[in-house]
């Protein structure tokens, strides 16, 4: 640096010929002095700049602010300490290699440090912010860990670039080898990635019911790692889905918006049946049932739609809401019961056995079930 090469022994011996003292005695003043310079310096900047970015984070809900304070507090002292360090060295008669490596030195660990403080801003606003992109705390920490790798490559780069090597050859060496692993764990890095998605996009989470279509697996989610996603079936099974398959394929989250879902008792009646009085009869076996039944949604008024004329008969559904995906059975279980018992006492005939639509969202009627 100009500021180093610009410091001589001729400027300690001038002091020491100001003040009447020996030129050794010189050196050494020169030397303390800049240690002791470069050390309040430092003082000065963690009592005052440090302390003012501390007080600033304490009074802000932005939490950035925070991590630039914590991580500038190792690297201001070694700077300070550096600087001090080799602007002694310069003072002094020291030996001529070491004087001239003394500002090179200086630049490398000043080039060090603003790689370990870019590395600890990463790392803080990665365990500051990072859980909003990633639930899973395996994977965030893995993201991080790569991240300050990334950074002190780069710093450890430049670095070399300083000392004039020509760092084009490692560049190349090194692209050849990460093409040569990336080839070798093809399959690995395609899973890796597709969680790093899986964790940042969200389409499903864990302690959610969901069904992976192109895998045909349905359950909830027990665990999202860094290559593969675990999903607990009903039958109370484990399965292992590697994420580059739940990344490529169709997810149905049903607990997403909400957990509470629509879902449709459907029968076909006899084409002789009294239309208006099934509709009573459907409406009060529903009502009874929202008022009797745990696990239906207290809040959703059921309701009756007459769909039409088909062969043989008339069709008819019931529509209420559960509070989750798989309370859907056990209900609609007993509203066959019920409705089977109500048209028995009613006289109402059924043309067809009675069917479960289920319905996801609202939206209409997805998938039919016996």
């Amino acid at each position: 640096m100009a500021f180093l090469e610009g410091l001589t022994p001729q400027l300690s011996e001038a002091l020491a010929a100001r003040l009447g003292v020996s030129a050794q005695t010189g050196y050494a003043l020169a030397a303390a002095l800049a240690l002791g310079a470069s050390l309040a310096v430092a003082f000065v900047v963690k009592a005052f700049v440090l302390r003012g970015l501390r007080l600033a984070a304490a009074r802000s809900s932005n939490k950035t602010d925070d991590v630039l304070a914590s991580a500038l507090r190792g690297p201001v002292y070694l700077f300070a300490l550096l600087l001090g360090a080799c602007a002694a060295v310069m003072l002094t008669p020291s030996p001529v290699t070491l004087r001239a490596w003394a500002p090179r030195l200086f630049t490398i660990f000043a080039l060090a440090g603003l790689a370990v403080f870019g590395a600890r801003v990463i790392g803080g606003l990665l365990t500051v912010y990072g859980g909003r992109a990633f639930s899973s705390i395996i994977v965030r920490s893995l993201v991080r860990r790569l991240l300050v790798i990334v950074v002190y490559t780069i710093g450890f780069l430049l670095i070399l670039d300083y000392l004039g090597l020509e760092i084009t050859p490692l560049l190349t060496t090194l692209g050849l080898a990460g093409l040569a692993v990336a080839l070798a764990l093809q399959d690995t890095l395609a899973n890796f990635f597709a969680g790093l998605w899986v964790q940042a996009d969200r389409p499903l989470d864990v302690g959610h019911y969901v069904r992976i279509d192109d895998v045909g697996v349905e359950g909830f989610v027990e665990a999202i790692g860094w290559r593969t996603t675990k999903i607990r079936t009903l039958p109370n099974n484990s399965v292992v889905i590697p994420n580059a398959r739940v990344a490529s394929s169709v997810v149905t989250d049903f607990d997403l918006p909400t957990p509470p879902m629509g879902v449709n008792v459907e029968m076909r009646l006899a084409p002789d049946v009294d239309t208006r009085h099934v509709e009573r009869v459907l409406m009060e076996e529903g009502r009874r049932a929202v008022a009797e039944l745990p696990g239906m949604t207290r809040e959703a008024e059921p309701f009756v739609r007459f769909n039409g004329f088909v062969e043989s008969g008339l069709a008819f559904a019931l529509h209420f809401r559960v509070n989750s995906f798989v309370e859907q059975y056990a209900i609609a279980h007993e509203m066959r019961h019920r409705l089977h018992e109500r048209f028995m006492r009613e006289g109402i005939r059924l043309s067809f056995p009675i069917r479960t639509l289920r319905v996801e969202g609202g939206e209409g009627l997805r998938a039919l079930t016996s």
